[in-house]
């Protein structure tokens, strides 16, 4: 028998829970307008990306356009079979990825959508994090007319996590020179500069308005890509720190007509230790779309 008491209690049970329910209902839908509305302002960034595509029409790389190249980049262009294929002037990349935002950490599981546009270095990366089952956080980054912002509102404070200035200009420019494995006919543009430095390694400069940045490729037996090392800035505790970072190309297979790495690793050096961050795959990759992908929508 239930005393006036215990159905007292048990009323006062049932009421905090419906509070409580009540309030992870707000919580989910405050969440979804969030993530609405910063995944539509950042799918008007990409679109605003290539509107600034200029020449619609590309020309076909022919072998004498690598003349000029270090005999390392040139083997790696031919084999990669830019020869004959039309100048990449802009790509889309479909990625999964695993991250984590510090050595201590969990790691994390996401998908992303990667816009870059060649004529002039730029690209919009807009990504996904699961978080905890069910909940996911946006982010992205940004790198156009030399200038770097990178955004992930929800995932963790601090400016580590949300942050533009010099910082992020070098980091996004960084990130463009890294990620030209996977729209090779880049190298060919005026704006990096190749000094090949023995039989494997490389030295590349990226000039970008008023911003110079620097990297070291190194190259396998087949003359494909293997590494990437430069200085670059990652968020750490709340502030955007100058790293050294390792980035390691892997599973080199054909996309959309050329070869290109379809797995990487990144890797920063934090207390002389070299700390994996991401791990990223392409699961589509296609050159000279003007579009973004509409199966975000």
């Amino acid at each position: 028998m239930i005393t006036v008491q215990g159905a007292i209690v048990m009323r006062r049970r049932s009421q905090n829970i419906i509070i409580v329910l009540f309030v992870l209902v707000l919580a989910a839908i405050s969440l979804g307008v969030i993530s609405f509305r910063f995944q539509a302002a950042a799918r008007r960034e990409a679109d605003a990306l290539f509107a600034r595509v200029k020449n619609a029409e590309t020309e076909t790389i022919e072998e004498e356009a690598l003349a000029a190249l270090p005999p390392l980049i040139r083997e790696w262009l031919v084999k990669s079979g830019v020869v004959g294929q039309e100048r990449i002037i802009s790509a889309r990349v479909r990625q999964t990825f695993n991250i984590r935002l510090s050595p201590e950490r969990p790691w994390m599981e996401g998908d992303s959508y990667h816009y870059i546009i060649t004529e002039e270095p730029g690209f919009v990366w807009i990504g996904r994090v699961v978080r905890f089952p069910f909940v996911r956080f946006d982010g992205k980054q940004v790198f156009v007319e030399g200038s770097g912002r990178r955004t992930f509102p929800l995932l963790a404070p601090g400016p580590g996590q949300e942050w533009g200035g010099p910082e992020a200009d070098q980091s996004g420019a960084v990130r463009y020179l890294s990620d030209i494995v996977w729209f090779p006919t880049a190298a060919v543009e005026e704006y990096i500069a190749w000094e090949q430095v023995d039989d494997e390694t490389v030295r590349a400069e990226l000039n970008v308005e008023t911003r110079t940045v620097s990297g070291i490729f190194t190259f396998d037996e087949n003359s494909m890509p293997k590494s990437f090392r430069a200085v670059s800035y990652e968020g750490l505790e709340g502030v955007a720190l100058p790293l050294l970072q390792s980035t390691e190309y892997k599973e080199i297979r054909e996309l959309d007509g050329l070869m290109v790495p379809t797995r990487i690793e990144s890797r920063w050096s934090v207390d002389d230790e070299y700390v994996s961050w991401y791990y990223f795959t392409i699961n589509k990759l296609e050159f000279n779309e003007t579009k973004r992908f509409y199966a975000e929508d």
